[in-house]
């Protein structure tokens, strides 16, 4: 994806982005907080637009969980 610096990995039990500077190897992950993915992942198709309109009134932290390669050295 991109610039092949975004990689985004799907499993049955998570989803996160991997974004990576080319030049210096850094990367950034986000990913999709538990409750919130389990929510999707059960979403009933009449109801997509009422939790998509949610979610996009949401801050972002309530979404995403943030590391960096840094944070997670320590």
């Amino acid at each position: 994806m991109g610039k092949t610096n975004i990689q985004h990995r799907i499993k049955p039990d998570r989803c996160q982005v991997v974004f990576q500077h080319r030049d210096t190897a850094e990367k950034v992950t986000f990913k999709v907080r538990r409750d919130v993915f389990e929510s999707l992942v059960n979403l009933k198709k009449k109801n997509a637009v009422a939790v998509a309109q949610e979610m996009y009134s949401m801050p972002f932290a309530r979404l995403f969980l943030i590391a960096s390669a840094e944070a997670r050295k320590r």
